[in-house]
């Protein structure tokens, strides 16, 4: 049988890997609500302490998105 997910949210030390890509977060969501946004489809939104490193590169901030498919942060 077919199982439709609806959310995933995922708190306390979050980490995505994307190829090169690394991204640290406290908590972390994905909806399929999000998901009927063509724009938004594929991706994950995160809050609190977010930290992206790729390619020697870091960045930090208070929110932060990855698209899964793409990997553009």
């Amino acid at each position: 049988s077919e199982q439709n997910i609806e959310m995933i949210e995922a708190k306390g030390n979050v980490v995505m890997v994307k190829g090169d890509l690394i991204m640290k977060a406290n908590s972390c969501i994905y909806s399929s609500e999000m998901a009927k946004d063509p724009k938004k489809a594929d991706q994950i939104d995160c809050q609190d302490n977010v930290s992206v490193t790729k390619a020697g590169h870091y960045l930090e901030g208070d929110e932060g998105s990855l698209n899964l498919k793409t990997g553009i942060y």
